[in-house]
């Protein structure tokens, strides 16, 4: 009987990948992430064009994962320069490219996301070695936010299998656009605070003392 994987095993690689390709612009290494995925894919899907298909939808979900770290990446690295925040990126990428998330890791953790970030920070233990104190202190904020967003997805994953079908991508891709759809909401949602905030600060400073 075939071994079944969940397709939670996948996203840990295609943040990786999303990183690599997105801010490391280093296409040798992406190769190599993508190599892995496929590898993955291939053990449990047979068919080509499902293969691609499902890399495609995982990838769609690393991306959305990816783009919500960014403004807390951006903020917490305005203090460093590009080459140290390129250091972080690349050890990020590095830590999921090693680790190993499955539906039942995340399970006997209880979906608890230091518990998450701990495990990440062990699959790579040499990530910081070269990385200096404010350098550490973003890969390990970042890190967090990584197992926040894979603990976000996850019981959305943890029935669909590599054993996709027709009917399996087709609900993959629902998931996918109820994610996008709930992250651009909350995206406005934040924007509407942050526009009420400033409405109110104008008005308390124009009201008389």
């Amino acid at each position: 009987m075939a071994v079944v994987r969940s397709l939670v095993s996948l996203v840990c690689p295609a943040i990786a990948k999303i990183i690599i390709s997105t801010y490391l612009k280093n296409r040798s290494l992406e190769k190599v992430v993508e190599e892995n995925i496929l590898d993955k894919l291939k053990n449990f899907i047979s068919n080509p064009s499902n293969q691609e298909k499902t890399q495609r939808s995982i990838e769609r979900i690393a991306k959305q994962i990816v783009e919500k770290m960014q403004p807390i990446f951006d903020l917490e690295a305005a203090s460093i320069s590009q080459d140290s925040r390129t250091a972080v990126q690349l050890e990020i990428a590095e830590t999921l490219r090693r680790a190993e998330v499955t539906s039942e890791l995340l399970m006997s953790l209880s979906l608890d996301v230091k518990s998450l970030t701990v495990n990440l920070r062990n699959a790579y233990p040499e990530a910081c070695k070269h990385l200096n104190r404010n350098e550490t202190a973003l890969y390990e904020r970042m890190l967090e936010e990584v197992s926040r967003g894979i603990i976000e997805v996850a019981p959305q994953l943890k029935d669909f299998t590599l054993a996709a079908t027709t009917e399996s991508l087709q609900r993959l891709e629902k998931i996918i656009e109820y994610s996008q759809t709930s992250q651009e909401q909350s995206q406005r949602e934040k924007l509407s605070l942050i526009k009420n905030i400033e409405m109110s600060s104008s008005a308390n400073y124009r009201s008389p003392i």
